[in-house]
Formats: C-alpha cells, structure tokens, sequence
C-alpha cells in the first residue's frame, strides 16, 4: 500500500512538471541593438523590429514572424523604455515575417500600405503552403547538425535556429490570426508625435 502511495506522488509530482514545462516562455534567441536614447532594433530569425520612443507614444516597425515571438520582443520594448504606451504599429509590407505578430497589438493602430490589408487577408502565414516551406527548412537544418565538419559554435547556433522555426511554426499553427492593419494609406502619410515626425513614403518597384 505504501509503495502504491509513493507511485502515486511520483506521477502527480511528474504532471506537475510537465504542465509547468508545458507552460514556460519561448526560448528564442533575439538580439537587442541599442541605437539611441529613443530607437532599438530587435534582431529574431533574419528579421528586425524597431522601436521609436516618442512623446505621444513608442512605434514599433514590423512584428516578426510569429504572435510568441512578438509577445517577448515587447516585453523587451516595454522594459527598456520603462513604459507602455504603444501608440502606432507600422507595417513596412505584408510578408508574413515582417507582420505575424500583429495580433499582439490589439489597443495600437496598426499602420500600412492600402496593398498590404489585401496582401495579409490572402496570404496568409499559416497557409498549408508556408507550413510545407517550414517544415522543410527545419528538416534541412536538423539534417546540418549531422554534418561533422560543424564547428561547435556552428552547432550551437544551427540548434538555436531549429529551436525558433519550430516555435513559429507551431505558433503559426495553433495561435496565428491574420491581422492586416486598421490604418492605409495610397501614397503617404505623416505622422506627428510631438518630438518626432514620420513620413512614410509608397515606392512602386519595378522588376525587368
């Protein structure tokens, strides 16, 4: 009887940790580049996010590639600054990697190109194409750590890698909500902050 007791406590003991791993943060590498007193660039899997700090409020550039991610990038944002009150979220154009994380930003105005609402309603980031795309590049980097020429730091970084794209992709699968911005505009817009002023600027590119 005693021994079913103790078999009893291992298992709740053993749920107990496993709903708490099930519960930790994210652990994805990003890279914080202070530039000014007012501007930070955040560095996570190939992409950069950007905060400004205003008088009105902090504007953030871009939100990477998936809500997770975001979520700890803010964290960040708001820590450094030592305040919270995001003002203006922009979109520089509705690539996935540059716009998954929008959905994290509920009480800001999200800021964009009139083509990037339509861009983001029909390309979705969590399209069985994008998740085939992902699945891909994890399976090849996983594939790398194999290689025998691999340095260690190349490991460690390769491993890094495969741990963020898997975060984004089961992110993608399970939490991503297309959110396209609330504010558009054709050619420009100017935005007044007090301290600061932006201006952004359509360019239409042409391929040959």
């Amino acid at each position: 009887m005693k021994q079913t007791k103790n078999y009893i406590i291992y298992f709740c003991l053993l749920l107990l940790y496993l709903l708490n791993g099930c519960q930790s943060e994210p652990n994805v590498s990003i890279d914080i580049k202070r530039i000014s007193d007012r501007v930070v660039v955040f560095s996570c899997l190939d992409v950069n996010v950007s905060a400004i700090a205003s008088r009105k409020g902090i504007i953030i550039i871009d939100t990477n590639r998936s809500p997770s991610i975001m979520k700890e990038i803010r964290k960040e944002i708001e820590n450094i600054f030592g305040r919270d009150d995001l003002i203006y979220i922009i979109n520089t154009h509705g690539h996935g990697d540059h716009c998954s994380g929008n959905q994290v930003f509920s009480k800001a105005n999200i800021i964009g190109h009139k083509n990037c609402v339509e861009y983001v309603s029909h390309n979705k980031s969590n399209s069985q194409r994008n998740i085939w795309h992902l699945e891909r590049r994890i399976s090849k980097m996983r594939k790398e750590v194999t290689f025998p020429d691999k340095s260690k730091d190349d490991l460690t970084e390769v491993n890094a890698n495969i741990i963020g794209w898997n975060l984004v992709m089961e992110d993608l699968e399970n939490e991503y909500k297309p959110t396209p911005p609330t504010i558009t505009f054709p050619d420009s817009l100017t935005l007044d902050l007090g301290d600061l002023t932006i201006r952004m600027i359509y360019w239409k590119c042409s391929y040959k």
